[in-house]
């Protein structure tokens, strides 16, 4: 999706100035609102009061909520580093994962759009789509199965993130706190000759799992079923 230049207009912003309104200020503002807020608040006549004109001044920047989606594809996956070409097919996508994480993170309203399955086919996302490709290839994969492994992996880091931002979400420190405590000590009244391992490791299953260190070990569990799938066939 191109950024060029479009008509320009003009908005009001939150303290009353004028602002001139461009493609790029609409593609910003939407993904700010629906990263705020989740996408199902963005619209249109959301979007266009938020920049301060009339829903019909938007459609001379993006022409339908496909576009707008899109364009906000374009822009976000614009920031996407990518991996050293260099390494190994295991290190580069261990590299586009951790990316693909952060991206999530900083900008949730991806997430939801990959999870309803929306579309985003923006030049910025199929290059992290063709690197993603080139490292399953490498490794030895057929493009048919690089092209199934693509969509699985990527559900999967979503997958991840979308959980990780539940925990988030969930409770406060203290609710949380009440939680772990009360739990612990539940599991450590069990009959120790029926769980023995589960009082062995209740200090570990109360504990909120730090949110890096399950995201390693989830690439670990990935990378060494890739390995494994290869020797296999």
């Amino acid at each position: 999706m191109s950024t060029e230049a479009h008509p320009r207009g003009s908005g009001s912003s939150a303290d009353g100035t004028r602002t001139t309104l461009t493609r790029e200020a609409v593609v910003e503002a939407a993904v700010a609102r629906a990263d705020e807020e989740g996408l199902d608040a963005l619209s249109f006549r959301r979007l266009a009061a938020d920049l301060g004109v009339t829903p019909m001044a938007l459609y001379r920047y993006v022409g339908s909520k496909d576009e707008l989606l899109m364009a906000m594809g374009e822009l976000v996956y614009g920031e996407f580093p990518l991996p050293d070409p260099s390494g190994t097919w295991q290190q580069q996508l261990r590299e586009l994962a951790h990316a693909y994480r952060r991206l999530l993170l900083r900008h949730p309203a991806v997430a939801e759009i990959e999870r309803k399955g929306l579309p985003m086919p923006s030049t910025s996302g199929l290059r992290v789509i063709e690197v993603l490709l080139g490292a399953l290839r490498t490794a030895g994969f057929s493009p048919q199965d690089a092209a199934a492994l693509h969509e699985r992996l990527s559900r999967f880091v979503v997958a991840l993130v979308l959980l990780e931002r539940a925990g988030f979400r969930d409770s406060s420190p203290e609710e949380q706190d009440r939680r772990e405590r009360e739990l612990r000590a539940r599991l450590l009244t069990l009959p120790e000759d029926q769980f023995a391992h589960v009082v062995e490791a209740a200090d570990l299953i109360c504990r909120p799992p730090d949110a890096a260190e399950s995201f390693e070990l989830a690439l670990d569990l990935m990378i060494g079923g890739l390995e494994s799938l290869l020797a296999r066939r």
